[in-house]
């Protein structure tokens, strides 16, 4: 293989292990280059009080593999990397848009990697938005740098992939992180970097497609009366530990809360105005006969055919002990197993441990998780 121009200063602008592995695609390519140099944010303060520095993986490696590392934040930081002349930059999950003054000063201008098939799910977060849909089908794609837009380059070229049923996050990532890689390196050898390359095969994004959005918190809770089986099991791969609530009886430091909580609807402080909605739904609070405890789910699997519990009138959200001490729970098509649980409060407990516990826990309450 060889480059015809071997005279590429690069910028490879990256972050995470995603941006590591497509780093590590190209740099079999690094003689053929003129430079090649690591860039990414600076260390973040982090843990308690925030008194240590927490750096990005991809400074780890840079260093880790004599590559010289370089930081960009802020614009300064920028208008200081023109000094350095490179010709072509590449950005990999480096999580911030390379501004266009920079990206002007490129002969060759930015190339992109991006796990999806563009012009699908363009945004933050793309792979979750597969698996949360249920795609079949996703894929990476290498594009041009846009000067204003995210996503919205020209798109060069693009790798398939088939979601398994059994895929997660992390699966999903490190096969789209090594396709994503092998189609940089493909894209760099056939100098698709050129901008006259990219007039004779480069693909304008002309359909709008919804946003990869970012994942809320709230999107980790779950739906008995909505969410199959597969939904929750789908789910759990993606996000990780899954919440619900379960009712549990009013200790007298909860009916203290609700009495004031109902004072406070009644009798409002001065210059305080409460809509009469507000005050409807805090006089049902605290008029409840029993509170909701947030339950952390974890270890979540699909029950197998010869495993499922007779089905008969169970209202879904409902949970049982199982024979291989696993927390069966109840869907609207099926149930899900639960290896781990955690109510707010206490610690993390296998489901043996839980199940023993309810009443201390809940009070006398019927075994049965709801949706806020």
């Amino acid at each position: 293989m060889t480059i015809p121009n071997n005279l590429l200063r690069i910028g490879f602008f990256g972050s995470d292990l995603f941006s590591i592995t497509c780093l590590k695609a190209i740099l079999p390519l690094k003689p053929a280059f003129a430079k090649l140099d690591v860039i990414t944010r600076s260390p973040k303060p982090s843990g308690r009080g925030l008194t240590s520095l927490k750096d990005v993986p991809i400074a780890t490696f840079a260093k880790d593999n004599q590559l010289n590392l370089l930081r960009a934040d802020t614009k300064n930081d920028f208008s200081d990397l023109l000094t350095q002349k490179y010709n072509l930059c590449i950005a990999v999950s480096y999580g911030k848009l390379i501004p266009a003054e920079f990206l002007n000063s490129l002969k060759y201008g930015g190339l992109n990697v991006h796990p999806s098939l563009l012009p699908k799910y363009p945004g933050a977060a793309p792979l979750h938005r597969a698996l949360l849909n249920h795609d079949q089908t996703s894929g990476v794609t290498v594009q041009t740098l846009h000067p204003t837009v995210f996503d919205k380059g020209l798109i060069l070229s693009q790798k398939e992939y088939d979601l398994t049923r059994d895929e997660t996050i992390g699966s999903l990532t490190d096969k789209l992180s090594v396709l994503g890689g092998e189609l940089l390196r493909e894209v760099l050898e056939r100098n698709l970097y050129d901008p006259e390359q990219q007039k004779l095969i480069g693909k304008e994004q002309i359909e709008e497609l919804p946003r990869a959005k970012k994942v809320k918190s709230q999107e980790r809770q779950l739906n008995w009366n909505q969410m199959t089986t597969f939904d929750i099991y789908r789910r759990y791969n993606t996000l990780g530990p899954l919440y619900t609530f379960k009712d549990a009886e009013m200790s007298k430091k909860d009916r203290k809360k609700m009495k004031q909580l109902q004072q406070q609807s009644n009798s409002p402080e001065p210059g305080v105005k409460l809509s009469a909605a507000l005050k409807s739904k805090m006089n049902e609070i605290a008029s409840r006969p029993t509170v909701l405890k947030r339950v952390l789910l974890s270890d979540i699997h699909e029950v197998s055919t010869d495993e499922k519990p007779d089905e008969s009138d169970i209202t879904p959200g409902t949970f049982i002990i199982s024979n291989k001490e696993k927390l069966h729970v109840k869907t609207i098509d099926g149930w899900i197993s639960v290896g781990e649980v955690k109510v707010e409060g206490y610690g993390t407990e296998k489901p043996e441990k839980f199940i023993v516990g309810l009443n201390k826990k809940f009070g006398n309450s019927i075994p049965i998780f709801k949706t806020e």
